[in-house]
């Protein structure tokens, strides 16, 4: 029999947070139940649960989710030298996915700094009669907007989520601790479209702009693809590796394909032409990326005012060279 969602949500947070107790790690779950917690989402219901783990302590506790049957479900192929920042787990008895996070994009300080941060502003709440660690008010907010500004321009879902988390922020008057906690976690650029609408100011880009300051704004303005990310690390391959790298990242195989867009009708056609769409709108994105780059390093500082009404054209789903 399988678990209603609800439920499966509920138990497996409590476990892992258990889990993190018996291991003698530390554990915060994000986003989900946390933002709703402050009121700062609307309650819906999600597949998957996100935790974040102090980076050393996150390969433990992959394992041990293994251990119990958990299993990495398997992502599209990334370039040589890409990092990322999370992994997906799945069980066949579970309905949800496990996401562990061992650094959360947006924060630009080290990741073990950010999470002590964050650690230390926690707030507990229960789970499935677990004690559970969430990050604070502020902590929680800022999680959000960063996730939600990763892709604005293509999801409309996250767009509204943005306009709906500035609308709660705002009304509490948080500018003052989200400035100390944006500050001490390297997101004041970053998440600097959601800060400056409830009173943060942006302060001027800093010279040199750090790569992965860059990165982000690039990522940002298109789409939520990571274009501008991929492409930095083919970059950084010796130049005999540079053109197979490339392709790889220019013409996905099918399986890759399919596994972002599992919708796609069976057969090679489907597959094909959206490979092609892909190339296409994976060109468009390496353009804005480096244009974007170029930008930035001029000390251009490309925040986007809040759109009216909370809208974004596009679509749910991820495209480009992703």
């Amino acid at each position: 029999m399988t678990l209603p969602l609800p439920v499966a949500t509920a138990l497996a947070t409590a476990m892992c947070a258990d889990g993190a107790t018996q291991l003698g790690s530390r554990l915060l779950l994000i986003k989900g139940r946390s933002v709703e917690h402050y009121g700062l989402r609307r309650p819906r219901m999600s597949a998957d649960i996100d935790i974040l783990l102090q980076p050393v302590e996150a390969e433990q506790f992959v394992y041990c989710l293994e251990e119990l049957g958990w299993k990495t479900r398997r992502g599209p192929e990334r370039p040589e030298g890409a990092r990322g920042h999370s992994v997906s787990l799945f069980h066949q008895a579970w309905p949800c996915d496990i996401d562990v996070h061992w650094e959360f994009p947006g924060f630009l300080e080290p990741a073990s700094a950010v999470f002590d941060e964050l650690w230390s502003r926690r707030v507990t709440i229960d789970v499935g009669n677990q004690p559970v660690a969430i990050p604070d008010y502020e902590g929680a907010a800022l999680i959000l907007a960063l996730h939600s500004l990763r892709s604005t321009e293509d999801q409309a879902r996250h767009a509204r989520e943005l306009d709906q988390l500035i609308d709660a922020v705002g009304a509490q008057d948080q500018a003052a601790a989200l400035r100390a906690l944006a500050d001490a976690t390297g997101c004041r650029h970053t998440a600097a479209p959601f800060l400056e609408q409830v009173g943060v100011i942006t302060p001027p880009l800093p010279q040199p702009v750090p790569d992965a300051l860059a990165d982000w704004y690039a990522m940002t303005e298109a789409g939520g693809r990571l274009t501008a990310a991929n492409l930095r690390a083919i970059r950084r391959l010796p130049w005999r590796r540079r053109p197979a790298a490339y392709a790889r990242l220019a013409w996905q195989s099918e399986a890759d394909y399919r596994l972002v867009h599992p919708e796609t009708p069976t057969g090679w056609w489907p597959a094909f032409r959206g490979r092609l769409e892909r190339v296409a709108e994976g060109l468009k994105a390496a353009v804005q990326a480096r244009r974007t780059r170029d930008l930035v390093a001029k000390g251009h500082h490309p925040t986007r005012s809040r759109p009216p009404g909370g809208t974004s054209s596009g679509r749910d789903g991820e495209g480009g060279m992703s």
